[in-house]
C-alpha cells in the first residue's frame, strides 16, 4: 500500500500515527508570495552580481588600513634587546632533555621529587 504524493505519516511518541496533507510551498498561495525571483538567470547576469559583491568586500575591508599604519626604524641593537627581554618565554631548549630508564629527566632532578 502507498500513500499519495501529497499524504505523509506523522510519528510521535504518546500519540497515534497521524495522516496528514504535505504542504507543498511552490504551490500553496500564502507561500508563493514568499518566493524570490532568481538572483540571476544568464552566465553574464552572474559574473556581473560576483563584480560587485567582490568590489563591495575590498571596500569594506577591515584589515587594510591604508596609511594608519607607520614604519619604525630599529637597530640590530634594538630588536636584540626586545628579543632579550620577550624571547626568552618562547624559546624551546637547544637539546631535549635525556630520559633515563624510569622515564625521569635527567634536567633537573628535583622535578621529579613530588613529596
Amino acid at each position: 500500500m502507498k500513500l499519495p504524493l501529497d499524504q505523509l505519516i506523522l510519528l510521535s511518541q504518546g500519540v497515534p500515527p497521524y495522516i496528514g496533507k504535505k504542504n507543498v510551498y511552490y504551490e500553496d498561495p500564502v507561500f508563493k508570495s514568499r518566493i524570490l525571483p532568481p538572483a540571476f538567470t544568464t552566465r553574464e547576469d552572474g559574473l556581473k552580481m560576483a563584480a560587485s559583491t567582490i568590489a563591495k568586500l575590498n571596500k569594506r575591508r577591515w584589515f587594510d588600513h591604508g596609511d594608519t599604519y607607520r614604519s619604525v626604524d630599529m637597530s640590530d641593537e634594538d630588536i636584540a634587546a626586545i628579543w632579550n627581554k620577550v624571547g626568552g618565554l618562547f624559546d624551546e631548549p637547544d637539546e631535549p632533555p635525556v630520559l633515563t630508564s624510569a622515564g625521569s629527566s635527567t634536567e633537573n632532578p628535583d622535578d621529579n621529587n613530588f613529596l
